[in-house]
């Protein structure tokens, strides 16, 4: 994208002793439309990142050991699959590893949304990032393409 700039420079026409005025210089008018986007980052804290995602384990009816506690988890960037989360347990002998990938941490993120009530907008681009301990929801809204 490229973005158009206006410059101040000092007029050329002032007498010497003066204050030099500032002069307007237009850019040269784009050949688009210049689109407006509205970027939102929604940051879940821990708690609720791991209540979204327990709710999504158990609409989708994936099994999560039934009397073990979550006692944290591991956030991956992957090349394969984007981002993906593993739940550690606080149960020894389970040997057994829930991994949820981008497009299923995705799905959880926005039914956490609706449950807690917090609007998006159903034609918004939705991604995803990680951010240490912490995975955001990015939400980039096109004005230009709402209006349509």
């Amino acid at each position: 994208e490229t973005v158009h700039a206006l410059t101040l420079k000092p007029d050329q026409s002032m007498g010497a002793g003066q204050h030099p005025a500032k002069k307007l210089i237009t850019p040269e008018p784009p050949t688009e439309k210049p689109m407006v986007k509205e970027v939102r980052k929604i940051i879940f804290d821990q708690q609720d990142m791991v209540e979204g995602m327990l709710n999504y384990t158990q609409r989708t009816r994936r099994v999560m050991p039934s009397r073990a506690r979550i006692t944290g988890f591991d956030i991956k960037e992957t090349s394969d699959r984007g981002i993906s989360l593993k739940f550690k347990f606080d149960d020894p002998g389970n040997a057994k590893d829930i991994t949820l990938h981008q497009d299923e941490i995705g799905a959880a993120l926005i039914m956490q949304c609706k449950v807690k009530e917090i609007p998006l907008p159903r034609s918004a681009h939705k991604s995803l990032e990680a951010d240490g301990d912490n995975i955001n929801l990015v939400v980039v809204i096109d004005w230009r393409q709402l209006k349509k």
